[in-house]
């Protein structure tokens, strides 16, 4: 930081002169440079070369994610999953299936894409009700009727999966064809 200051001689107030006030660090790096010569060029290559070193580590270490391969897992008997209600946009899924755990991950898929997907609780109160699931489908995206989709219901994110592994490993399949009612 550079600050200049008027500083006047005594006797002739109207002759002012100008100094420059320099921060301190300002004037250690200038003693520096001067008392090592030519070796601030050196630093500044340095510099350079480490911020070049940086970034080729960067790119080294990041992996595109490769396209999740979602498999079946063992199909639901017959009645134990429902499609309640199915819109473009959303479906709604009433599973009499009771698990041990008290969450788990849903994910509506057409043939290995993604199209809903989110954790639901799996807890049943009255067996014959068992639980409900409502998927809304992401911004953009359409269910066409007469088309096949499945329900994969899994015991983690996709997303946590995808750290160690392309496959995902649903535990419960559900297939259905989506007809406009």
């Amino acid at each position: 930081m550079f600050l200049f200051i008027a500083h006047s001689s005594g006797k002739d107030k109207s002759e002012a002169r100008f100094r420059l006030a320099v921060s301190p660090a300002v004037c250690y790096s200038a003693k520096m440079t001067q008392v090592r010569g030519g070796d601030s060029m050196k630093t500044l290559m340095n510099a350079v070369v480490l911020i070049v070193i940086l970034v080729f580590s960067a790119c080294s270490f990041y992996r595109s994610q490769p396209k999740m391969e979602y498999y079946h897992g063992q199909n639901a008997p017959e009645g134990y999953i429902l499609v309640e209600q199915a819109t473009e946009t959303a479906v709604i899924f009433r599973i009499l299936i009771a698990f041990k755990e008290s969450h788990l991950y849903h994910l509506l898929l057409e043939e290995n894409e993604p199209l809903a997907q989110g954790w639901f609780p799996t807890q049943i109160v009255d067996r014959a009700r068992g639980y409900t699931v409502s998927l809304t489908l992401k911004k953009g995206l359409m269910l066409e009727p007469g088309k096949t989709y499945r329900l994969c219901i899994g015991g983690q994110n996709p997303e946590a999966v995808q750290l160690q592994s392309s496959s995902y490993r649903c535990l419960v399949d559900h297939s259905f064809v989506y007809e406009e009612r």
